[in-house]
């Protein structure tokens, strides 16, 4: 059951995590390699659908064109999840890390 989640506080624990050391491996598919913030979201919101969905789409031939068009992507991506709630619509996509 999920609790109730407030997405301020979640977001809020969230900007302490900064990569760290501790990795993890997912389980069905062993090249996802995520850190502890993702762990942390996965189990403070429930979402390991989210990282079951992150991990179906590495290795696909769409991920696979968008690495080769951006070589940071195949190196380390981040995921962003776009929700519409309007239209009942999420777009989950790879993003290259960005120069800052």
């Amino acid at each position: 059951m999920i609790q109730d989640i407030n997405p301020k506080q979640l977001n809020q624990e969230l900007q302490q995590y900064t990569g760290g050391d501790q990795r993890y491996r997912h389980r069905f598919n062993l090249e996802v390699i995520y850190t502890d913030g993702l762990r942390h979201l996965a189990q403070s919101a429930e979402a390991y659908w989210l990282l079951d969905a992150i991990a179906s789409w590495l290795g696909s031939p769409i991920f696979r064109r968008a690495a080769a068009n951006d070589v940071r992507i195949g190196e380390m991506h981040f995921w962003r999840l776009i929700v519409d709630r309007e239209e009942s619509i999420a777009t989950l996509h790879a993003e290259a890390d960005c120069d800052v």
